[in-house]
């Protein structure tokens, strides 16, 4: 969710409304942030997520409630799904859009959408699993450099 964010942020300079030709293919990419939506009513909460800034930047601190209220302004939870419909609509074809949402509708998209968000955990456990088993052989090829 956290690289969805990052998108969404550098996505913001985009603007422009649908045309009347384009209703179809903002109505599809809104079908598809409804489909994530419960992914980022849950996952996205602004004071954990400019707490999870300041940890990078501690610097950062004094300025927790400025942007916090910046971000509420800004990147709440109504905006950043606009901005992920005009991403959507950006990226999908409208033909894609239309695809995608009809997979992510059925009952095998709506298992790949709940299982999906694991993934990120899954990965970083798998990663973690591998360092740990051949750490050795890391530990001896750092030592010949």
């Amino acid at each position: 969710m956290r690289k969805l964010i990052v998108i969404l942020v550098t996505l913001m300079s985009i603007a422009g409304t649908a045309s009347a030709g384009q209703k179809s293919h903002k109505k599809l990419a809104i079908q598809l942030v409804r489909i994530y939506e419960k992914d980022i009513d849950l996952s996205y909460n602004i004071p954990n997520e400019v707490d999870n800034l300041i940890k990078k930047d501690p610097s950062l601190k004094s300025y927790r409630k400025s942007l916090i209220k910046f971000m509420n302004k800004y990147l709440n939870n109504r905006q950043l799904k606009g901005y992920l419909a005009q991403a959507f609509m950006k990226e999908f074809p409208e033909n894609n859009l239309r695809e995608i949402v009809r997979f992510l509708s059925s009952p095998a998209g709506k298992l790949w959408t709940k299982k999906s968000s694991q993934f990120d955990k899954t990965v970083d456990s798998i990663v973690e699993a591998v360092f740990s088993k051949h750490k050795g052989e890391l530990i001896k090829l750092i030592e010949k450099e």
